[in-house]
């Protein structure tokens, strides 16, 4: 069996170069070629992981949660697709936290070499695959307009900064959603397609979302006057505190399971593809089982 390590060097806790020989060495014990491939300006992960994607019986991932959805863009659909193994050095690490993948680098191989691989879920935008966040809005983009300095250097506090100086999602966004025969329009401060149980490093759900066959939509619309960006705030962390599957449905709050929908942009929306930044405009989101196979502690995700 062989195995290829996809570092990104400038995630929020990137690893060493002794840390890396460590995972190396840790991998050889079960591969007979481990092999290291390292993202730069010219080369992204989704790059490497496309043109290795049926070389290779595993995929380890060292990056936070947008180089793990780089790699998934070159493993979800293609031909003897590889399994993946992650070892979280992002600043957030939202797919880790809610998958209990340890965050010590010597565990997670552990877990790699061990564990069992599970297939998962995936949502798809304009058919390029989520792991388990589409977004667009309030606050969802300080994930990549925050610097990487900024990022290593004051870790989460650097996507509060963008919130409170930079963040132009609390404007709202102008659209028109469809989803199961209803049509929602007008001014959104966030709409979120999520099959994940933390979003921006809180926890948003309690349930599984083992190879599941829906995901949570919501959408928080925002009010008119002086107050709607208050308002919206009030829901959001409304939203947060009780977790979104006990969310009555509003006037200005929309949640509910689904398993696809469509946005027409009237704004030029751009999206966060876990935590990625994405195409801007109109969108098309849908969900399918057994995407890719991750190993996961004892082979399924646990609730708190």
């Amino acid at each position: 069996m062989n195995c290829l390590i996809i570092n990104n060097p400038v995630s929020g806790h990137s690893k060493t170069e002794k840390e890396l020989n460590e995972i190396a060495a840790l991998l050889k014990t079960k591969y007979e070629t481990v092999d290291l491939k390292t993202t730069q300006n010219d080369l992204s992960a989704e790059d490497i992981s496309k043109a290795n994607a049926g070389l290779y019986d595993l995929f380890v991932v060292i990056g936070g949660d947008g180089t793990f959805n780089e790699t998934l863009r070159g493993v979800v659909g293609s031909q003897n697709p590889p399994k993946i193994g992650y070892v979280p050095s992002g600043t957030v690490n939202d797919f880790a936290l809610s998958n209990k993948i340890p965050f010590d680098y010597k565990k997670a191989v552990e877990l790699i070499l061990n564990g069992t691989p599970v297939k998962k879920s995936a949502m798809f935008l304009n058919g390029i695959p989520a792991g388990y966040l589409i977004a667009a809005g309030m606050f969802t983009s300080v994930s990549y307009t925050a610097g990487t300095k900024a990022k290593r250097k004051l870790g989460k506090m650097a996507y509060y900064w963008e919130v409170v100086f930079k963040d132009k999602g609390r404007h709202g966004e102008r659209l028109e959603v469809t989803v199961d025969g209803e049509k929602h329009d007008g001014y959104f401060t966030l709409i979120v397609g999520l099959n994940n149980r933390y979003v921006g490093g809180f926890l948003s759900s309690r349930e599984n979302f083992v190879n599941a066959d829906e995901f949570f939509l919501v959408m928080i619309k925002k009010k008119k006057g002086v107050f709607g960006t208050i308002a919206s705030l009030f829901a959001l962390a409304k939203t947060y505190l009780k977790k979104v599957e006990n969310i009555q449905p509003s006037k200005h709050v929309v949640v509910k399971k689904v398993k696809s929908f469509s946005v027409k942009s009237l704004s030029n929306t751009t999206w966060n593809i876990d935590g990625e930044k994405g195409p801007s405009g109109d969108a098309e989101v849908t969900y399918a089982q057994n995407q890719f196979e991750v190993f996961l502690p004892n082979g399924q995700e646990t609730n708190e």
